[in-house]
């Protein structure tokens, strides 16, 4: 088999930058993309499963609008795999989220914000902390109790509903009152 001799290794994963300046992205017309670090995050360890792969990729720009207020804009795409809270075996869930952030410089900024953007508070230097910012994104997409769907296999429901069914049987048959019926006519 002949080869030309040039070999190219597999390009490596990008990965996000814990802080951007997002006056120079929109200057430059800058699109960032890579993957969001989650091995070893403690705001998540709890809730994905350990030895799981977790792949959430993310986009991230930033304009200026009419006014000359500064956006970033962007969207996360992925899979994490979490725990069922029914049955306690891991239930994989599609991130799928978009997200508008108005950069301010103070708390005070924020505060006179429009409700249909969140802010995102600049430090001295004009920077912002995207990685934190993109896992509160995160964050709120995560389900708070994950459970398989209605067409995935989940055997504790199986079981559990038909221990409901038992139940409700049990409780239709039983009469505790019947008795006072006689009392009361006597």
């Amino acid at each position: 088999m002949a080869t030309n001799g040039y070999y190219c290794a597999p390009m490596k994963e990008r990965v996000l930058p814990e802080r951007i300046n997002p006056a120079r992205l929109a200057k430059e017309a800058i699109e960032l993309s890579g993957q969001l670090r989650l091995a070893n995050e403690p705001r998540v360890h709890m809730l994905l499963i350990e030895d799981a792969p977790h792949q959430v990729a993310c986009r991230v720009s930033a304009h200026r609008d009419a006014e000359g207020w500064l956006h970033l804009t962007g969207q996360m795409e992925g899979q994490v795999t979490m725990t069922c809270q029914v049955c306690l075996q891991p239930v994989p869930y599609t991130v799928a989220r978009t997200f508008e952030w108005l950069v301010v410089a103070s708390d005070e900024q924020a505060k006179r914000v429009l409700a249909e953007v969140e802010p995102v508070i600049m430090d001295e230097d004009g920077g912002v902390a995207l990685h934190d910012n993109l896992l509160d994104e995160l964050l709120l997409d995560l389900p708070i109790a994950p459970v398989h769907s209605a067409s995935e296999h989940c055997a504790h429901r199986h079981r559990l509903s038909n221990e409901d069914d038992a139940l409700v049987n049990e409780h239709r048959t039983q009469q505790p009152f019947k008795n006072l019926k006689d009392l009361l006519s006597k």
